[in-house]
């Protein structure tokens, strides 16, 4: 091998019978000049080393193959009869010789996970070095890595490196996928090829395998409550649960997990928080949300959970999730009722006449009503009754309300009252409602003495008193009937039967009294004090006072 020596001896034996009294050793090693190495005397039979050497195997002897050592002699002998003899005995011999190039390769990490194991994202250093345990220079190395069976790539290779020396490192580096994470272990498999000074081509390989972290996390947030209407309506309660696991195969320093819905005071709230969170660890927890107006307005409710776990490091991993929860309102069935509940001594009311209403609000919905407002409109002005919060379906709020009559109201004719609610509704919309009542006004002018009335001040007012027929007189009251007809002096006239008023107009002559209503006349005749209508064969008898039940009980 190369750096070996090869050692040797040069024997010279005498297997005659004459005495060698001259024996000269010659010697050459590869062909180069031969050389006297020394000279012995020898008797028949004797034999004595001449000369030992020794040959360095060089790198070119190595790569020749081959060491040829040529050893040659002169001997002189004496004869019987003292004679001279000479003989050139000599010998070679071949020495077989061969490099031994060499190397392994050596394969580590250069860094240590800032965590137990290396994660997506980060980098994973490598180093490797080539040890040339061969006696061959190496001339050069390329290096090829792969990655969890993946595709070679090129990384540094070596330059020379001399016998039994230890390479430069060569520095290359893997950023940590996804996959390598699902994986949980990556394997880095570097293989090259050492190109030496004698020409040989050494393959050389070596491996290590990573732990790889999966730092995972999963939420999930459900609705456990179920919507009486199949929507979910104000105020009532949402309730959820959300659950945190751990489903990679590190250990959390820390986590939490928050809910987001709207109205909340900062727009989240914490749900789940916790130390030292293992791998395969699960925890579930509640929250529970009020339906808002703005919810119901919305037409939903969308939660949000979001998951945060905080590694040694203080790496960050998150998780999210989400449901949605349809909100609204049942049918609005909210009414507001006026009605008179005074009674005028007249058909009509007179100046400081007080007229007393009864204004009733009724929610006959299913739901309950956020905020009713209820007010009052008279001639004086708006007057505010009442606020109803929360009003409840079924609920029923009544406001009695009086007016006093002015004069202005009886010149005009009419008082004209309307009570106004105004709702905010479960979505927050804005809902109104109204009723109306109107009241007659006037002055009542007593009949002028033994003739018709010419020319009193305000309404005048005909009472049906009684009807006749076939000749039979018979009291008006007495049939159930209350009927008047009131003429204003602007010509607008109502006829009122047992309350039910119809606006009609009139007019007249010296005679008779025309009364329109719906389109139809019915002609009155003044006779006396009294005004008759005959209607189909009956006749109807009006007079300015109102008439008064029959005594006949």
């Amino acid at each position: 091998m190369k750096g070996e020596e090869i050692t040797y001896d040069v024997v010279l034996s005498n297997t005659g019978n004459l005495n060698m009294f001259h024996g000269e050793v010659y010697l050459s090693v590869e062909g180069s000049a031969t050389a006297s190495v020394g000279s012995v005397s020898l008797a028949p039979g004797a034999s004595e080393t001449v000369y030992s050497g020794s040959v360095e195997v060089t790198l070119y002897r190595a790569k020749m193959g081959i060491v040829k050592i040529k050893a040659t002699s002169e001997c002189n002998f004496s004869s019987a009869k003292n004679t001279a003899v000479t003989l050139t005995p000599g010998d070679e011999k071949e020495f077989i010789t061969k490099t031994n190039p060499g190397a392994e390769l050596y394969l580590d990490f250069n860094n240590v996970p800032e965590n137990s194991k290396y994660i997506e994202g980060e980098e994973i250093m490598y180093g490797a070095r080539i040890v040339n345990t061969g006696d061959v220079t190496l001339t050069g190395a390329t290096l090829k890595a792969s990655f969890n069976g993946g595709a070679p790539v090129d990384v540094p290779g070596i330059s020379s490196v001399p016998s039994y020396v230890i390479s430069e490192e060569s520095v290359f580096q893997h950023t940590v996928t996804d996959a390598d994470a699902v994986s949980g272990t990556l394997e880095c498999v570097l293989t090259g090829e050492c190109t030496f000074e004698d020409g040989t081509v050494l393959p050389v390989s070596a491996s290590v395998t990573a732990d790889i972290g999966n730092p995972a996390l999963k939420v999930d947030i459900v609705v456990s409550s179920t919507a009486p209407d199949g929507f979910y309506k104000r105020n009532e309660a949402i309730d959820y649960q959300i659950t945190l696991s751990n489903i990679g195969n590190m250990d959390f320093a820390h986590v939490n997990t928050l809910i987001l819905l709207p109205g909340l005071s900062k727009g989240y709230a914490y749900v789940i928080e916790a130390d030292g969170f293992a791998a395969g660890a699960s925890v579930t927890e509640p929250y529970t949300h009020t339906v808002t107006m703005e919810d119901v307005a919305a037409g939903t409710v969308t939660a949000d959970a979001e998951a945060l776990g905080l590694l040694e490091d203080g790496t960050e991993i998150s998780a999210s999730a989400s449901v949605t929860s349809e909100t609204g309102m049942l049918p609005v069935n909210l009414s507001i009722e006026k009605i008179v509940t005074s009674t005028s001594t007249y058909s009509f009311y007179e100046e400081n006449d007080t007229i007393t209403y009864l204004i009733t609000v009724t929610n006959s919905g299913k739901e309950a009503i956020p905020s009713v407002e209820v007010s009052d409109i008279s001639p004086a002005g708006a007057t505010a009754l009442d606020i109803i919060t929360e009003m409840a379906p079924g609920a029923s709020f009544s406001y009695p309300y009086t007016y006093t009559v002015t004069g202005a109201d009886v010149s005009g004719g009419n008082v004209h009252n309307r009570a106004d609610l105004g709702a905010v509704l479960p979505d927050g919309s804005w809902y109104t409602a109204s009723a109306e009542v109107d009241s007659a006004t006037g002055k009542y002018v007593p009949p002028a003495e033994g003739g018709d009335d010419d020319g009193g001040t305000g309404p005048v007012v005909w009472y049906l008193h009684e009807t006749v027929t076939d000749g039979v007189r018979t009291s008006a009251l007495d049939q159930g009937i209350e009927m008047s007809i009131t003429l204003y002096e602007d010509g607008r006239a109502e006829i009122e039967v047992n309350k039910e008023t119809t606006p009609a107009f009139w007019t007249e002559d010296e005679k008779t009294i025309t009364v329109t209503a719906e389109e139809k006349e019915n002609l009155y005749t003044k006779v006396e004090n009294t005004l008759e209508n005959n209607q189909d064969g009956t006749l109807m008898i009006f007079k300015r006072e109102k008439p008064e039940p029959s005594k006949a009980e």
